[in-house]
């Protein structure tokens, strides 16, 4: 990616617009003009390990994935996190790792053929990762990789700079956004625990369990445990 482009790319990020998309969208929006893939989204992963979605590019392909990794717990971009290095799949049906036994299958039946991951990372603080998706096979062109590499740095000045100007332990309202941090999820999570009287982290896992069994995605689950439309100790109960 030239300067010239990559000006443009800091330019639009920083224009005002009233009523348009939030900040995590418009990078991801970007790295489709910039990279030529099908969808992209970025992946935040805390220090515990937790991951939540900061943005994605509308997408079906990327929301996919993005739901996917929240609701199994692997995939491309928390590995490329975790490893501090590119994760690069070209066909999901040919593999040429076997790896994420659930993921892949999964993704494949949404229309995903390709994923390819990068880690947000500065110095030593590792964020999370920028995933790439393709509905189509195939490997990256190096310029596309060069260019992906580019927008992680991008994306990494945009994160840090949004959180530089809150003091304490708060969160920049970038990242506060109920949207990206799946508020609705851990306030079912926490219902279940209470309902089943088990910890917030296994009523967690058995959300994304029967998210996964259902086929159903997991935002739209919590949503109807919320608001009480589901009671999953029934569906337990039932089961055993």
């Amino acid at each position: 990616m030239d300067l010239l482009r990559l000006g443009a790319v800091f330019a639009d990020l920083r224009r005002p617009r009233p009523g348009a998309e939030l900040v995590g969208t418009r990078l991801c929006l970007a790295c489709l003009d910039v990279l030529g893939v099908s969808g992209a989204g970025i992946l935040l992963v805390d220090a515990d390990g937790g991951s939540t979605s900061f943005g994605t590019s509308d997408a079906a392909p990327v929301d996919v994935v993005e739901d996917l990794q929240f609701t199994l717990g692997e995939g491309p971009g928390l590995d490329a996190h975790a490893s501090g290095h590119p994760v690069l799949e070209p066909d999901l049906a040919r593999p040429t790792i076997a790896r994420w036994a659930a993921f892949s299958p999964a993704a494949m039946r949404e229309g995903v053929l390709a994923v390819f991951s990068f880690p947000l990372q500065a110095d030593t603080t590792r964020l999370g990762a920028l995933d790439l998706s393709s509905a189509r096979p195939g490997a990256l062109s190096s310029q596309q990789r060069r260019d992906a590499v580019a927008m992680t740095g991008v994306i990494t000045r945009t994160l840090l700079a949004a959180q530089s100007e809150v003091r304490g332990d708060g969160l920049a309202s970038e990242l506060a956004d109920s949207r990206t941090l799946r508020f609705e999820v851990h306030q079912a999570a926490g219902m279940l625990s209470e309902q089943l009287d088990i910890r917030a982290a296994d009523a967690l896992v058995l959300l994304r369990a029967h998210a996964y069994a259902a086929e159903c995605p997991i935002d739209m689950l919590a949503r109807d445990i919320v608001t009480r439309k589901l009671r999953l100790d029934e569906h337990a109960a039932g089961g055993a």
